[in-house]
């Protein structure tokens, strides 16, 4: 009796573990894309930087993404989808001053 119970508790461990696995790779790839779309980004490159910031914001929502979306959108000149970037991120983020401040001043820039 005691064999089939560890058994048990060992297929149920399995089956958390597994569970727990796919979240575990989107927020890996996520971060993948992340560290290419900086990348891309320090050179230049917002076309395909705005690729992978936006993959990586779809696989690990982060407001910190809406805000390198709105940024690449900006490089390229499509300011009134940088504005929009920019008051996304300005929705979702509540807690870092410092991001808040520097997306109400890109905005701005934006607008003018």
């Amino acid at each position: 009796m005691r064999l089939v119970s560890t058994k048990r508790f060992g297929v149920v461990v399995l089956a958390l573990a597994l569970a727990g696995a796919p979240r575990a790779a989107r927020a890996e790839t996520a971060a993948e894309h992340q560290v290419e779309a900086q990348r891309l980004y320090g050179e230049g490159n917002f076309r395909e930087a705005l690729a992978h910031y936006e993959r990586a914001h779809a696989l690990a929502p982060d407001a910190a993404f809406l805000y390198s979306i709105a940024r690449c959108r900006h490089g390229l000149g499509e300011l009134e989808e940088a504005v929009a970037g920019y008051d996304r991120y300005l929705a979702a983020e509540k807690d870092d001053a410092d991001g808040i401040a520097k997306a109400r001043g890109r905005r701005e820039e934006a607008l003018a």
